[in-house]
């Protein structure tokens, strides 16, 4: 890995191995910064932490509900693999997440370039990684798909026709299975938001399909769809639904 991230007083450190990332961290954690020094320093941990989930390998994102997590608190040892916690109520085990360290610094490099806001990263990296709530993690994620296409809250029909034009494959069947499947998710969405309980006893495979929705939406922008992201934000919409 070969990541280089401004560090405490504007010097530069090179984050190629857990050794130098726990330094890093520990600096942040010790140094007295002020406001404007601090979001800065935590905005590049937001992209090296969502640069993490994109090139996580080898288990189902469902179960990571803390991959990443590494990254909150600076006292945690850094590995080259993250586990998640463990759960007695909710549908956590024991499990590993391996990270390739390759294709850690292409996203890294990826998402620093695109200029997604931080607040729509931290959305993704919260969902994923920090909630323990299915319901919370479930609401996050699908405010973060809709900030990638508009600043408004638009309807159910078109952020569900975005993310069908982008992950569609290019063939009209792929694109109406994926664009019924958001809607179903949007429907989802609404039970939690108004508390209808008897709907959600499939919640823990369904935020499962939006966690794989988000993050291949997120690579897509990325890379495939690029120009999507170099669109003004309100008229993303209307580009790809002529596209």
């Amino acid at each position: 890995m070969n990541i280089r991230m401004a560090a405490v007083g504007g010097s530069e450190v090179q984050l190629d191995n857990p050794s130098s990332m726990q330094s890093f961290l520990n600096q942040v954690s010790k140094a007295n910064l002020n406001m404007s020094e601090f979001n800065r320093i935590m905005d590049q941990v937001t992209l090296l932490r969502t640069s993490m989930i994109l090139s996580s390998v080898g288990t189902s994102l469902a179960r990571v509900r803390y991959c990443g997590s590494y990254f909150s608190n600076p006292l945690i040892p850094i590995k080259s693999h993250i586990s998640t916690h463990s759960s007695n109520e909710g549908p956590l085990r024991h499990e590993s997440t391996e990270f390739d360290n390759a294709h850690l610094t292409e996203w890294f490099q990826l998402l620093e370039h695109s200029k997604i806001p931080s607040n729509t990263l931290r959305r993704f990296v919260r969902a994923i990684a920090d909630r323990e709530s299915l319901e919370d993690s479930f609401v996050d994620l699908m405010i973060f798909v809709e900030s990638l296409f508009s600043e408004s809250q638009d309807t159910t029909f078109k952020i569900s026709l975005c993310v069908s034009k982008i992950l569609g494959e290019g063939n009209r069947e792929a694109r109406q299975a994926k664009f019924r499947k958001m809607k179903m998710l949007y429907k989802t969405r609404s039970a939690i938001v108004h508390g209808r309980q008897a709907a959600l006893d499939k919640l823990d495979q369904q935020l499962s399909e939006l966690e794989g929705i988000a993050v291949d939406l997120l690579k897509s922008l990325l890379t495939t769809h690029a120009f999507v992201l170099e669109t003004k934000l309100e008229n993303r919409i209307e580009l790809l639904a002529l596209e």
